[in-house]
């Protein structure tokens, strides 16, 4: 079976870390290639973790959405002719129904990497487009609880639940780096209780929710900490958390495999309004590192509360304080218990393996 995976870029994210992998395990299988639509950076993206097994279509289109990039399309899918076209993120889903009008023999799979709020808009018009179409797209949902939001915000929509899955984190880094950048940045000539948030700083990820509870942490708790890993994408919302200053709170910048400074960390901590079902959380999981987070899109369904983390209520300070509270105040063997369930979550729900089986079934059907 031949495979096409349809993405703007491969750019540091989780949509596009999720397609990588994914490609890569069902390339011992299948005839996997991806295409990539428009531009990547150049320095930081996915590149070098594909394997050689999968084929790379870079278009390089340097414009959003035109009829010429749409024919461009078609014709390399006339000439590849691909079995199944999987498509990821907005660009690709627009480019793909216009394909899937002019090819209706071919299966159409999408995949929705975010919260049903964050694509409510988008599937309203997919719902009305629905009417065209000599086809059906299969909406794949990255978590049971954004399954059960589009079901049935969109009952007419052909969707199903496949959860997000990546291979276990594997460091890069060793213990020596991974300890000098944790000291660079906090200063702390101790270790005491250490906290993680990776995201780049946007409306959606909340760091201001973030920022103002570690400050509320400081006063009772000065011996706390939490790195923050990502882009300063806002230069508005990076101001606003320069004037809370929390002083626990440290801001390490973008690094590749951020993931690598959970090992040198006790917790996770999400702070988002909106999520699908991030990698970053994943990847935690897959290290055994605990995870405190709102209840955002599919953070709900990853997190069993006392078990392998704990979800709060809603977005307030108050109830993010008191869930990371209530995990620094756990005695040890709690916290031991904690990280074990997390690993233990990854393996039963989360790995590739799992996925890729899933994927290949809803291919086949």
């Amino acid at each position: 079976m031949h495979i096409l995976h349809l993405i703007p870029s491969l750019n540091i994210g989780g949509a596009e870390n999720f397609v990588v992998q994914l490609a890569n395990a069902q390339s011992d299988t299948h005839t996997i290639t991806i295409g990539i639509l428009g531009q990547t950076d150049p320095k930081k993206n996915f590149s070098n973790a594909i394997t050689s097994a999968v084929h790379i279509h870079p278009f390089n289109w340097t414009k959003k959405y035109t009829i010429t990039q749409l024919f461009e399309l078609y014709n390399y899918i006339n000439k590849t002719k691909p079995d199944v076209i999987h498509f990821h993120l907005t660009q690709a889903m627009i480019y793909t129904h216009g394909i899937a009008l002019l090819k209706p023999k071919i299966k159409y799979i999408h995949t929705v990497h975010n919260s049903y709020s964050n694509w409510k808009n988008r599937l309203t018009w997919l719902n009305r487009l629905r009417y065209l179409m000599r086809t059906s797209v299969l909406h794949v949902c990255i978590s049971p609880s954004i399954y059960k939001d589009i079901h049935n915000g969109f009952p007419k929509l052909k969707s199903t639940m496949i959860r997000n899955g990546i291979n276990a984190h594997i460091p890069m880094r060793d213990d020596a780096a991974i300890a000098k950048l944790w000291q660079t940045h906090t200063g702390a000539t101790t270790r005491g209780i250490r906290f993680v948030n990776i995201g780049n700083i946007s409306k959606y990820k909340n760091h201001k929710l973030l920022a103002l509870s570690f400050d509320a942490i400081h006063k009772e708790y000065p011996e706390i900490s939490c790195l923050h890993f990502g882009r300063p994408s806002r230069p508005d919302l990076v101001e606003e958390l320069k004037q809370i200053n929390a002083p626990n709170l440290f801001f390490a910048g973008s690094h590749e495999k951020a993931a690598d400074f959970l090992t040198q960390a006790d917790a996770m901590v999400i702070s988002s309004t909106q999520e699908g079902m991030p990698i970053v959380a994943l990847e935690a999981l897959s290290l055994g590192i605990p995870i405190i987070s709102t209840p955002a899109g599919g953070m709900v369904d990853i997190i069993t509360n006392g078990y392998n983390g704990f979800i709060t209520k809603d977005t307030s300070v108050r109830t993010l304080v008191t869930a990371i509270c209530k995990y620094i105040n756990l005695p040890t063997s709690k916290k031991v218990a904690l990280s074990q369930h997390a690993k233990e979550s990854f393996e039963t729900y989360y790995t590739i393996d799992i996925i890729t089986k899933q994927y290949n079934n809803r291919y086949r059907n």
